[in-house]
């Protein structure tokens, strides 16, 4: 993994930040104020930083893709919460609903299911790296999370979809999957709470 390239992606998006919080569901521009305007306008801001961030956090992911699996062992904590901030954001950004915001063109920058899938995979290669024996090593919880993350993603798209050209059946049963607005991966990373994950894995900065 090039540290000095995701790190540098990873402080731009913190600037970025500073501005508009990737995760806000606070609307973009004033109610008074097109979304059709020119980016010049004074308010744009908040879009323009959206857009940094989406970028900034699609280039650390892909920094991170061309990490070994079997390098995940000794990972330090902190690549560990980037790697959930950059996925809660992608996430938030892709069903974020505001007229200024074009989730049509986030999808096209972002395969978000891809990139769910590598990680899974990844994560699956990891734990064989690793020579767990137990089913339910910490590499497969991960690998399990990002499945369903899957399921929930495929679930909104096709419900948009289908909201979009009238009532359809669905491919797949929502009322089986979990919400993940408000699972604590989701909720807590967007709140800006790291404990959780420290709970989840059994880490500690402090032991690392």
């Amino acid at each position: 993994m090039d540290v000095l390239s995701a790190s540098s992606h990873y402080v731009e998006l913190c600037i970025n930040e500073t501005i508009r919080q990737a995760t806000s569901s606070e609307p973009l521009l004033p109610a008074s104020m097109s979304a059709n305007a020119g980016s010049n306008v004074p308010g744009f801001e908040p879009v323009e930083c959206l857009w940094r961030i989406l970028h900034a956090a699609k280039a650390w992911l892909d920094c991170f893709r061309t990490v070994s699996p079997s390098l995940y062992i000794g990972f330090p904590f902190f690549y560990w919460f980037q790697l959930v901030r950059c996925l809660v954001i992608l996430k938030h950004l892709a069903v974020f609903e505001d007229p200024a915001w074009d989730r049509a063109a986030v999808y096209s920058t972002v395969d978000l299911l891809a990139v769910l899938e590598w990680m899974a995979t990844k994560s699956e290669l990891a734990s064989k790296a690793a020579n767990e024996q137990s089913g339910d090593d910490m590499f497969r919880q991960v690998s399990k999370c990002l499945r369903l993350s899957q399921m929930w993603v495929t679930a909104k798209r096709d419900a948009a979809a289908s909201a979009a050209q009238g009532p359809t059946s669905l491919p797949c049963d929502e009322a089986h999957l979990v919400d993940f607005d408000q699972a604590p991966w989701m909720n807590e990373l967007a709140m800006g709470n790291e404990s959780w994950i420290e709970e989840f894995f059994d880490w500690s900065p402090g032991t690392l």
